[in-house]
């Protein structure tokens, strides 16, 4: 009876164990989502620049797959002109060197990001109506309309006004409870890197435009 016994309870004990097995490695799956996501945030925060190029590149594939409707079509075009996606490139990654200069890098990095994101969705509808992209003129006109607009919209301008102030609360909420981080070097050398980064990357680009690349 005991040997019967034995037996009767060997297959609930050998689902226990696999029970306890799996559970565990669920685990130490989840240790290690968060050792890399720890090593990711980590890096955003103590890398500036390297977290900037990634972030940038990024930025850039997503105006570009905007821009051409498909990740196929930036890809494409990253291969057939791979000069002007790095002129192209630099320019997305002059905002994000900020983070090099500033302790609260995340806000530097949201700020980017926000006016990339806008960027590429204006020029994905910008071109959805006509062949050529979102450009500078484009830009300053588009403010000219909104100033115009704000004038005649009387309460609907208010309400615009109001919307702008709230967003601008909300970040300065955000900023207070950013968390800091050391910046690598003193700031004054930090400030000097950037503007000299700023300079190298405006004299590249109005260089290439000057020399017809």
């Amino acid at each position: 009876e005991g040997m019967a016994a034995f037996e009767y309870n060997e297959p609930d004990d050998a689902i226990e164990r696999a029970k306890e097995k799996a559970k565990k490695k669920v685990n130490e799956n989840k240790n290690k989502l968060s050792t890399r996501l720890k090593y990711v945030l980590n890096a955003f925060m103590t890398k500036p620049f390297k977290s900037s190029l990634v972030l940038s590149f990024i930025m850039l594939m997503f105006i570009e797959s905007m821009s051409r409707r498909s990740l196929g079509g930036a890809v494409t075009f990253v291969c057939e002109s791979p000069l002007i996606f790095i002129l192209n490139w630099l320019m997305v990654l002059a905002p994000f060197l900020l983070s090099i200069a500033v302790k609260r890098k995340p806000i530097v990095y949201l700020l980017s990001v926000i006016l990339w994101s806008i960027l590429g969705i204006v020029d994905f509808y910008m071109l959805s109506f006509r062949t050529t992209p979102f450009t500078g003129v484009d830009l300053q006109t588009s403010m000219a309309e909104i100033t115009l607009a704000l004038e005649y919209l009387g309460s609907g301008g208010i309400k615009v006004i109001l919307s702008f102030i709230i967003i601008v609360l909300v970040f300065v909420i955000v900023c207070i409870f950013c968390p800091k981080s050391k910046i690598n070097m003193k700031r004054w050398k930090a400030i000097v890197c950037v503007i000299a980064a700023w300079l190298f990357i405006y004299v590249t680009i109005v260089g290439s435009i000057a020399t017809g690349v």
